[in-house]
């Protein structure tokens, strides 16, 4: 049994020094250059270099590594990676479209009721008829709940403009005009409430006075005064509902804007990184085999960053692209075109 063992740490030992043997066959230098050869096709063949990002940054890069016995590992930085954030940023806009609005400031808390005194419940009596019509009044006004449904409108409103921009689908311009059109709503929902407040105090003043003074006074004096109040209400209403109208018309249009150019933003991304693919295999099937110090039994493995699926978590995944150097080489020397050469080669996001 000891026999047994000491023979099998033998051979694996034999093993292990003969793949080093030949992981040090490798002439590092010289792969070097063959992987500064290829990085530099790539950049020009995918135009990774014509994109200048912010003060002239380029956005296109192409990063390698060389992992002994397993082979060249690449990690390109496409502008794509970039264009999909604006989807990323969009996608949270319209998250914060979900988030609860204000409530509406003039509804009141009411107070849990006491059983009063018989003493009160007289003095009480006395007054009802004199200052019912008063809180009926101020009761009407502050049922009129427009605030939460106006402001989330016009929040939602300015989230899908955001978002519009930034995808390209509105300029400069036409967002500005929008900002004025929404601010302009704001303004009218700071004056309706101003008119509201107005009324609730107007009304809550004519029933202090009512109460402290006789039923016979304040009937024949009132009476105007209520009617002309009772108008007033009524045209803060229709004022109400056709702010509430043009907010909800304004948010329910750019939405449905902005969902139709994100959906037609996303196809043309994943066409744009298929074509760059595509663009990649033709580029590798020329040019792969000129990773000549590169053994035939490794593998030349590229990672494109941030072009993979999104996970259902939402989280973004790379794509990688696993090819084998007896596979470049064939397909260099005509034995396999570039279509045969991505079918042969492993690919999958993580």
């Amino acid at each position: 049994m000891l026999r047994q063992t000491g023979m099998s740490i033998c051979w694996v030992a034999m093993l292990f020094v003969g793949s080093l043997a030949n992981a040090q066959q490798v002439d590092i230098e010289e792969l070097k250059k063959n992987v500064n050869i290829l990085s530099g096709v790539l950049l020009e063949g995918l135009e990774l270099n014509e994109t200048p990002g912010l003060f002239g940054i380029n956005e296109g890069a192409v990063d390698s590594v060389y992992l002994q016995g397993q082979g060249v590992l690449m990690e390109i930085q496409t502008p794509l990676a970039k264009r999909r954030n604006r989807v990323s940023l969009s996608a949270l806009a319209s998250a914060i479209q979900d988030l609860p609005g204000r409530s509406n400031p003039f509804a009141v808390v009411r107070r849990p009721d006491v059983p009063p005194s018989t003493r009160t419940m007289a003095l009480s009596l006395e007054q009802d008829s004199e200052t019912d019509s008063y809180s009926n009044l101020i009761e009407e006004i502050q049922a009129i709940d427009f605030n939460a449904f106006v402001d989330n409108s016009i929040r939602q409103a300015n989230s899908s403009a955001r978002s519009l921009r930034e995808l390209g689908e509105l300029d400069q311009e036409t967002f500005d005009k929008l900002q004025v059109q929404l601010y302009s709503m704001k303004e009218d929902l700071g004056l309706l409430r101003q008119n509201m407040m107005q009324h609730i105090n107007e009304l809550r003043q004519m029933k202090s006075d009512s109460s402290a003074e006789s039923a016979a006074a304040t009937e024949e004096l009132d009476g105007p005064v209520k009617s002309e109040l009772t108008e007033n209400i009524e045209s803060l209403k229709v004022a109400v509902e056709q702010l509430k109208t043009n907010a909800a018309n304004t948010a329910a249009k750019l939405s449905d804007q902005y969902t139709a150019a994100k959906a037609q933003y996303e196809e043309q991304w994943v066409a744009e990184v298929k074509a760059m693919e595509y663009s990649l295999y033709g580029l590798l099937c020329d040019y792969g085999a000129t990773l000549r110090n590169l053994p035939e039994d490794e593998h030349l493995t590229i990672v494109l960053k941030d072009l993979g699926e999104e996970s259902e978590d939402e989280i973004r995944t790379d794509k990688i692209h696993v090819l084998s150097k007896a596979d470049l080489s064939q397909c260099q020397a005509g034995d396999l075109d570039a279509a045969a050469l991505e079918q042969r080669s492993i690919s999958y996001n993580y």
